[in-house]
């Protein structure tokens, strides 16, 4: 494949464009502020500080999105910074305004195969094959793509065409040596780019080739002496050097690894983008990735650039006071420029680190007036609308944050969380699903998105998805730390083992292993401390068999507290990430009567997962309970502005509607939550009941009527008495009766059900039979039911 590039006709027909159509246009304020920025940035761009370049471009951009030159240098600074998703869109947008520009449709085509749109890069190579049946940059793709699906005749069919054209093509001979490398003929593959390369001379792509080859069949002294020559051919190599390091960190060369990106900070001291790599290279390898005295020798005597980069690696490893003690200089000067920018973002994420909220989304909103595409101010600005909240704010941010970092794959991951806490788990499942297909290889894509499975009911896919995901990366150690983790998290103990297998047999995943090896013998113990039952009860619970919420309450009901106390527990150490846990044990407090630390389990299930219904559900409840009537619909009132709709939360205000004398409300909040969830049968029962004591108009009784004869597919005690006492209502006496006699059962009814019972005999003249079960009614009743003075009139009359 040729590598994007700019040329020099390129450089200076943009420029030359960009003057035209500033000299076509009105000339407005809006166009020359646009024409100006666009300048400046290509200007920047040319100079090689493309993060400067891409801040000013989206300035003229904001102005006039519809000028293509502009999206050019949109999209030329987005491939410098290797953020190629973007690159990719604003190229699509260069083809929607000229649709014969050759720069985007080469870099269409090419971007297409490299993120793995098969179907698209074709697409795109044919029309540059329309243009031109020479085209050999077009060629190449089609033969890539061909080689990517394995049809290996038609890759070799592509690769002579190009040599026919151009016998030199470094490309060609690359195509060539995959095919072979692709059939499973490494030897011939490697001998075939060693031959080039002996010819022609060693070049970056060659080598590269020759790298990719070793690399498969794991010879280590071929991918040493190819780094080798590729240092010599290019000592200035950035990319080049990174790529050594991580090579020698994964192969356990701890030392070696950092040798080598010390001499490259050493290099390029005030070279923020490189610094940065070096950071994500430490945090991705973790351990002992950088000694801690030289660690301290950077924050002591580094550069700027060294000192920002190292505050972020304090931040991500758990030091935030560090880090904020090493920024603090750098953001002295509270206006932000472009010199300053990336500081001030860190020392914001700091700030919410150490508990500041509020600094930091003061700091973070400062950012974005700067800069409001800022990715990393506009997540921090996210999450902290989640954490109080704000679901409208974070939706509003998490879209923007997607759309400008097409190739972020946590913007994927946040939008997903934040229709997950919305309740939209439609939209979350279609963002997950469509993000792995975008970083098909991203293993925090695939842990949040089995986050989201777990939360939302889905637990049984969840293995599944792991699976599919390690079978597609069998080499990505990521991916099955995840999927080790989830296996030992849902108590899967031949998935774990499979996993850790797995993760022994990959470079840099034995540390991993022996890791979470020690955590499934933990997680091992710990369940065989539990009940036999209980331990069972886990198993189910964990497979996505049975709900927690629902397994608590029947163990609570059979009083066993105990039991349900140990199961929750079980499950929070097991999956510290399960957002109903907290809730559930804020139940088994309550009923264990220790009010006060139920109240607080409440209140910090809200404060972790603002999203999650339970929080609210329990500590209104509790509330609700306890008299305060005000407390309880507070904390449901809260819950309904963060979640619009969500019908765990209608329910519970509905009940406590019906239960303080406010039967209209409750209608009204009924029939509200039928229209998201029309299935709900509790629900219905629960209205037709409202409806057929209070309904204010002759077709209440009606409407009532339909919503009970949807109740006759269940058995349900409580649905019986709802139609047999409409029934009554309605005057069908007899049919009263037989319901209201299966209501009741084998004499553990209710009371309230008795006295149902009780008006239904009266009405047909069965006064012994009334008698008996009106006064069973009022023997049992607790005393302060709202139908106790009406059972003690129709006593009276008997």
């Amino acid at each position: 494949m040729t590598n994007l590039s700019y040329s020099s006709i390129r450089k200076l027909g943009l420029a030359a464009a960009v003057a035209l159509s500033f000299a076509l246009s009105a000339c407005n304020s809006r166009e020359e502020r646009a024409a100006a920025a666009a300048a400046t940035a290509d200007q920047l761009l040319q100079q090689g500080n493309a993060m400067a370049a891409s801040i000013e471009i989206r300035k003229a951009l904001a102005e006039r999105d519809d000028i293509a030159p502009y999206w050019l240098i949109l999209a030329r600074a987005d491939a410098t910074l290797q953020r190629y998703a973007g690159a990719y869109a604003a190229y699509l947008r260069v083809l929607e305004l000229d649709r014969g520009n050759l720069e985007a449709l080469h870099a269409v085509a090419e971007l297409s195969f490299a993120g793995g749109q098969l179907d698209d890069a074709d697409k795109y190579a044919d029309q540059l094959l329309a243009l031109n049946t020479q085209n050999v940059r077009a060629l190449l793709v089609k033969g890539s793509v061909a080689l990517k699906r394995e049809k290996y005749d038609d890759a070799t069919q592509f690769a002579d065409q190009v040599l026919a054209l151009d016998p030199g093509s470094e490309g060609a001979m690359l195509l060539r040596g995959r095919i072979l490398s692709g059939q499973g003929k490494h030897a011939e593959a490697a001998a075939l780019l060693e031959k080039s390369a002996a010819e022609r001379g060693d070049t970056p792509a060659t080598l590269a080739g020759l790298l990719e080859i070793y690399r498969k069949i794991d010879d280590s002294a071929g991918v040493a002496r190819t780094f080798g020559r590729l240092f010599k051919v290019a000592p200035g190599n950035v990319d080049m050097q990174l790529d050594y390091a991580r090579e020698l960190y994964l192969n356990g060369d701890m030392r070696g690894g950092f040798a080598v990106v010390d001499k490259l900070q050493r290099a390029k001291p005030d070279d923020a983008g490189t610094q940065g790599r070096i950071v994500d290279i430490w945090l991705e390898v973790g351990g002992d990735a950088i000694p801690a005295e030289d660690a301290r020798r950077i924050a002591q005597e580094g550069s700027p650039a060294m000192k920002v980069a190292m505050a972020r690696y304090l931040l991500e490893t758990g030091k935030p006071s560090e880090a904020e003690r090493l920024l603090r200089p750098f953001v002295a000067d509270s206006r932000i420029a472009a010199h300053n920018v990336e500081p001030h973002v860190i020392y914001a994420l700091v700030q919410n680190a150490l508990g500041k909220r509020d600094d930091a989304l003061r700091r973070a909103n400062a950012v974005l007036q700067f800069d409001e595409t800022n990715p990393r101010a506009l997540l921090l600005r996210t999450r902290i609308a989640i954490a109080n909240g704000g679901f409208d704010r974070a939706l509003a941010d998490g879209q923007v944050l997607v759309r400008d970092n097409p190739d972020l794959a946590t913007a994927r991951v946040v939008l997903g969380q934040i229709y997950t806490v919305r309740g939209e788990n439609g939209l979350a499942n279609a963002t997950f699903q469509q993000a792995i297909k975008d970083f098909p290889g991203n293993a925090e894509i695939l842990s949040g998105y089995l986050d989201f499975l777990q939360s939302s009911g889905r637990r049984p896919e969840a293995i599944p998805v792991a699976a599919a995901f390690t079978r597609d990366n069998p080499s990505l150690v990521a991916g099955w730390k995840v999927r080790a983790g989830l296996c030992i998290s849902v108590g899967e103990e031949e998935c774990a083992r499979t996993a850790l297998t797995a993760l022994a047999n990959l470079r840099g995943g034995q540390d991993a292993s022996r890791a979470m090896a020690g955590l499934l013998a933990t997680r091992n113990r710990e369940s065989a401390a539990l009940s036999a039952d209980v331990r069972a009860m886990a198993d189910q619970v964990q497979r996505g068999q049975a709900g927690l919420d629902q397994t608590v309450g029947r163990l609570i009901a059979a009083n066993r507290v105990q039991d349900a106390d140990a199961l929750v527990r079980f499950i929070i150490r097991r999956e510290p990430r399960n957002s109903l846990a907290p809730a559930a044990l804020g139940k088994v407090l309550l009923a264990q009567g220790k009010t006060d630390g139920a109240a607080r389990q409440f209140r910090a299930t809200i404060a972790k997962f603002p999203g999650q219904p339970s929080g609210y559900s329990g500590l209104a409840t509790m509330l609700a309970g306890a008299g305060d009537k005000a407390g309880a619909y507070g904390v449901i009132s809260t819950g309904l502005q963060r979640m619009r709709g969500e019908p765990t939360l209608l329910r519970d205000l509905a009940d406590m509607q019906a239960q303080t004398g406010e039967p209209i409300k409750a209608i009204a909040t009924y029939r509200s939550l039928l229209q998201s969830t029309p299935d709900d049968l509790i629900a219905i029962n629960n209205l037709a009941a409202l409806l057929t004591d209070y309904g204010q108009r002759p077709e209440a009784l009606g409407e009532a009527e339909l919503l009970a004869q949807r109740l006759a597919v269940s058995d349900t005690p409580a649905f019986f008495d709802t139609r047999g006492w409409l029934k009554l209502q309605r005057g069908e006496k007899a049919e009263a009766v037989r319901l209201l006699r299966r209501a009741v059962g084998d004499g553990r009814a209710i009371p309230v059900y008795r006295y149902h019972l009780a008006e239904a005999l009266a009405a047909t003249g069965d006064r012994g039979g009334a008698k008996a079960q009106v006064g069973q009614a009022i023997a049992e009743a607790q005393g302060n039911e709202p139908w106790l003075g009406q059972a003690r009139r129709l006593m009276g009359r008997l």
